[in-house]
Protein backbone atom coordinates (compact mmCIF):
# COMPACT_ATOMS: atom_id res chain seq x y z
CA UNK A 1 0.00 0.00 0.00
CA UNK A 2 2.78 2.56 0.70
CA UNK A 3 4.49 1.97 -2.92
CA UNK A 4 1.00 2.61 -4.35
CA UNK A 5 1.00 5.99 -2.39
CA UNK A 6 4.33 6.67 -3.03
CA UNK A 7 4.08 6.48 -6.95
CA UNK A 8 0.49 8.03 -6.69
CA UNK A 9 2.51 11.23 -5.22
CA UNK A 10 4.83 10.87 -7.75
CA UNK A 11 2.61 11.10 -11.06
CA UNK A 12 -0.04 13.58 -8.92
CA UNK A 13 2.34 16.54 -9.88
CA UNK A 14 2.98 15.53 -13.71
CA UNK A 15 -1.31 15.07 -13.63
CA UNK A 16 -0.77 18.93 -12.28
CA UNK A 17 1.11 20.60 -14.79
CA UNK A 18 -0.91 18.96 -18.10
CA UNK A 19 -4.12 20.45 -16.91
CA UNK A 20 -2.47 23.69 -15.83
CA UNK A 21 -1.03 22.93 -19.64
CA UNK A 22 -4.30 22.52 -21.49
CA UNK A 23 -5.85 25.44 -19.28
CA UNK A 24 -3.08 27.90 -21.70
CA UNK A 25 -3.34 26.43 -24.54
CA UNK A 26 -7.05 27.25 -26.42
CA UNK A 27 -7.73 23.98 -29.07
CA UNK A 28 -7.54 24.77 -32.82
CA UNK A 29 -10.56 25.91 -34.70
CA UNK A 30 -12.91 22.57 -35.53
CA UNK A 31 -12.25 22.26 -39.69
CA UNK A 32 -15.49 22.06 -41.56
CA UNK A 33 -16.70 22.32 -45.50
CA UNK A 34 -20.37 23.49 -44.48
CA UNK A 35 -21.78 24.71 -41.67
CA UNK A 36 -23.20 21.61 -40.69
CA UNK A 37 -19.91 20.27 -39.78
CA UNK A 38 -19.82 22.86 -36.60
CA UNK A 39 -21.23 22.70 -32.64
CA UNK A 40 -24.51 24.46 -32.50
CA UNK A 41 -23.99 28.27 -32.80
CA UNK A 42 -21.17 28.06 -35.06
CA UNK A 43 -20.69 28.33 -38.71
CA UNK A 44 -18.10 27.22 -41.12
CA UNK A 45 -16.27 30.28 -41.58
CA UNK A 46 -14.24 30.66 -45.13
CA UNK A 47 -15.28 27.25 -46.12
CA UNK A 48 -13.61 24.80 -49.29
CA UNK A 49 -14.27 21.57 -50.45
CA UNK A 50 -11.88 19.92 -49.02
CA UNK A 51 -12.53 20.83 -44.95
CA UNK A 52 -10.72 23.79 -45.26
CA UNK A 53 -12.44 26.24 -43.38
CA UNK A 54 -13.24 26.28 -39.69
CA UNK A 55 -15.59 26.85 -37.49
CA UNK A 56 -16.28 29.90 -35.85
CA UNK A 57 -18.66 32.51 -34.14
CA UNK A 58 -21.49 34.17 -36.50
CA UNK A 59 -19.63 37.49 -36.02
CA UNK A 60 -15.90 36.25 -35.87
CA UNK A 61 -13.98 38.26 -38.48
CA UNK A 62 -9.98 39.01 -40.01
CA UNK A 63 -10.52 42.09 -41.81
CA UNK A 64 -13.02 44.47 -42.39
CA UNK A 65 -13.99 43.15 -45.70
CA UNK A 66 -15.54 39.99 -43.67
CA UNK A 67 -18.14 42.22 -42.03
CA UNK A 68 -21.44 43.93 -43.56
CA UNK A 69 -22.90 47.10 -43.52
CA UNK A 70 -21.42 49.72 -41.07
CA UNK A 71 -19.55 47.17 -38.71
CA UNK A 72 -16.17 46.80 -38.91
CA UNK A 73 -13.42 43.78 -37.43
CA UNK A 74 -12.66 44.68 -33.97
CA UNK A 75 -10.46 42.31 -31.70
CA UNK A 76 -12.21 39.39 -34.52
CA UNK A 77 -15.29 40.01 -34.00
CA UNK A 78 -17.59 42.27 -36.63
CA UNK A 79 -18.99 45.31 -34.35
CA UNK A 80 -20.73 48.21 -34.95
CA UNK A 81 -19.26 51.71 -35.76
CA UNK A 82 -20.82 54.47 -37.27
CA UNK A 83 -19.15 54.21 -40.51
CA UNK A 84 -16.56 52.88 -42.53
CA UNK A 85 -13.88 54.08 -45.07
CA UNK A 86 -15.73 52.20 -47.94
CA UNK A 87 -18.95 53.93 -46.76
CA UNK A 88 -18.32 57.51 -46.35
CA UNK A 89 -21.69 58.71 -47.20
CA UNK A 90 -23.30 57.73 -43.82
CA UNK A 91 -21.42 60.67 -42.31
CA UNK A 92 -22.54 63.25 -45.32
CA UNK A 93 -21.21 66.08 -45.26
CA UNK A 94 -18.28 65.19 -43.20
CA UNK A 95 -16.07 62.29 -43.96
CA UNK A 96 -15.49 59.40 -41.85
CA UNK A 97 -12.29 59.03 -39.95
CA UNK A 98 -11.45 55.98 -37.68
CA UNK A 99 -14.63 54.24 -37.83
CA UNK A 100 -16.47 58.00 -36.31
CA UNK A 101 -17.72 60.66 -38.42
CA UNK A 102 -16.15 64.09 -38.03
CA UNK A 103 -18.54 66.60 -36.67
CA UNK A 104 -16.12 69.40 -37.52
CA UNK A 105 -13.65 70.19 -39.98
CA UNK A 106 -10.71 72.24 -40.49
CA UNK A 107 -9.90 74.24 -43.75
CA UNK A 108 -7.64 71.41 -44.78
CA UNK A 109 -9.68 68.30 -44.27
CA UNK A 110 -12.79 67.17 -42.48
CA UNK A 111 -15.49 67.14 -45.22
CA UNK A 112 -16.67 65.10 -48.48
CA UNK A 113 -16.02 65.97 -51.95
CA UNK A 114 -18.75 68.26 -52.32
CA UNK A 115 -18.69 70.58 -49.16
CA UNK A 116 -16.05 73.05 -48.08
CA UNK A 117 -15.43 73.96 -44.71
CA UNK A 118 -16.62 77.45 -43.36
CA UNK A 119 -15.86 77.99 -39.86
CA UNK A 120 -15.77 74.59 -39.08
CA UNK A 121 -18.37 73.72 -40.63
CA UNK A 122 -19.34 71.72 -44.10
CA UNK A 123 -21.24 73.54 -46.39
CA UNK A 124 -21.73 72.90 -49.80
CA UNK A 125 -19.84 74.20 -52.81
CA UNK A 126 -21.09 77.13 -54.45
CA UNK A 127 -21.18 76.70 -57.99
CA UNK A 128 -20.74 80.05 -59.91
Amino acid sequence: MRFFWARFLLILPAVGVTACLRLLDTPDPWPCSVDGDCQSGQVCYRPTGNGGGTCRSPDYCEYDADCAGTTACIANACVPVQCTDEDQAMCAPYVCNGRACLTSCTPASGCDSEHVCQERTCVPIREE
